[in-house]
């Protein structure tokens, strides 16, 4: 949308054309700096205070989710679209329902097209003129497609792990509770558990050896590692991935031979596993995870 065009007044960011009520996610993780919920006139927006002194804010939306000093991770439902003439939050020069999206740095507007992927957008022809490039640039410089990705339904991130096990988990693989019960006491994020042992075993469906979802302590000599119970086999994965030899990393890319050339890995494959952890966790968590992706919370 050409916000100057339409209104005559020049945009801080970019203005996304959305149905009204659409699901509005957290760019990053974050602390919400303020969250103005107007029942009548004026303008609904909440603002993020990131990390580096980055900010984001979000305009027009139709109600808002969270609060002021809320902790929201990436991902994270912070409220649903607007901008329809005349109805909550819309403000007063609206013409038609859109979220605006602003991104500044040490209090200084910048171009969220300069710092976002523009290659998640699946028709490139909706993005404005002299981002083609870019938009070629970023879809291959990253090692999967998210657009060629089914993303699971649902807006929470409770409701889309429910349907990726549901779709894709073995017995008791389908139950969230394992994946709870694996990472207490640890600071994995929980769906690397779940998208490690989908990279590994399918959830159980391909098990090399008993319980080994996450196939810890086999390796390409031929070495396998039984376990005794399904617990400790979901358990496996992020004990090791706190071992003494991974405990310092806190990217996926670093787990496997892909983006780290020299060092101990997790896993040997030099694409695959990545790519298919990377799959996953895009599905999952409902947008496009990239290979620097924290797995540490």
């Amino acid at each position: 949308m050409n916000f100057q065009k339409q209104y005559g007044i020049p945009s801080l960011g970019i203005q996304i054309k959305a149905t009204q009520g659409v699901p509005v996610y957290a760019a990053r993780d974050g602390i919400v700096y303020y969250s103005i919920d107007n029942y009548n006139i004026g303008i609904n927006r909440t603002m993020l205070m990131h990390t580096d002194g980055y900010v984001s804010v979000y305009e027009y939306l139709n109600r808002t989710v969270v609060k002021a000093g809320d902790i929201v991770r990436r991902g994270q439902l912070i409220g649903y679209s607007g901008g329809e003439p005349g109805t909550r939050g819309a403000g007063f020069i609206n013409k038609g329902p859109n979220l605006s999206f602003m991104i500044f740095k040490d209090a200084v507007a910048l171009d969220p097209f300069d710092i976002l992927d523009a290659s998640i957008v699946k028709d490139k022809s909706v993005l404005p003129d002299g981002y083609q490039i870019k938009y070629l640039r970023d879809k291959y410089a990253r090692p999967i497609d998210i657009t060629a990705l089914t993303l699971m339904t649902g807006e929470t991130l409770a409701e889309r792990e429910y349907q990726f096990l549901k779709l894709y988990g073995v017995g008791v693989y389908k139950n969230s509770q394992f994946r709870e019960d694996a990472t207490k006491g640890t600071n994995i994020d929980k769906d690397v558990v779940i998208c490690i042992a989908f990279a590994e075993s399918t959830l159980g469906r391909y098990l090399t050896t008993s319980n080994n979802i996450g196939n810890v302590g086999n390796n390409d000599r031929g070495d396998r590692v039984a376990i005794n119970g399904v617990l400790a086999g979901a358990r496996a994965i992020p004990l090791t991935l706190n071992n003494a030899y991974l405990g310092n990393y806190h990217t996926i890319k670093q787990l496997s031979r892909y983006g780290n050339k020299d060092g101990k890995i997790y896993a040997s494959s030099p694409i695959n596993w990545q790519t298919n952890v990377l799959k996953c966790l895009s599905q999952i968590k409902g947008y496009y995870i990239p290979e620097d992706f924290p797995f540490r919370v």
